[in-house]
């Protein structure tokens, strides 16, 4: 008996070899796909702020501020004295993976070898090594280095 999924299809990017290995390899259509996913979150982002109205907001930016405050909600609840610097980074990144993953719908295919940049493993593992780094940073900024690790061995 046979399976279906008994042998897993090599998956292909298109790279560019730096010349020093595996490491030095890059998946070059998931760093246009990203550049592109950006590029949209920065002008999406410069437009729904230059809309922005204290005396009549908008649908957009109705849905901005809910959103955001969602963010702040939930931020507030996990990590109170953190919420600052969490939720704009939980925000940008949201809107990111947002943008990236409706880059599918585009006709992005036009353009050959170039696919959604959050089907590249090495886009998650970026993002989650990224904001592992920053959220520690931040906490030995918060609580110095000495409180970073006492915050740890707490009971």
């Amino acid at each position: 008996m046979r399976f279906v999924f008994d042998e897993q299809p090599p998956v292909t990017h298109p790279t560019v070899d730096l010349g020093c290995g595996t490491l030095c390899t890059i998946n070059y259509d998931s760093v246009i796909s990203s550049a592109l996913a950006i590029v949209v979150t920065i002008v999406f982002a410069i437009l729904i702020a230059r809309s922005m109205s204290s005396e009549r907001p908008n649908r957009v930016q109705a849905l901005a501020e809910w959103a955001f405050s969602y963010v702040r909600s939930t931020s507030n609840e996990n990590a109170p004295d953190a919420s600052s610097f969490v939720v704009p980074l939980a925000a940008t990144i949201g809107f990111y993976i947002l943008v990236a993953n409706y880059l599918d719908f585009l006709p992005i295919t036009l353009i050959p070898n170039v696919h959604p940049a959050n089907t590249d493993v090495n886009q998650t593992a970026a993002m989650a090594i990224v904001v592992f780094v920053l959220l520690h940073w931040y906490n030995i900024r918060l609580r110095g280095f000495r409180g970073y690790l006492l915050y740890y061995t707490r009971p």
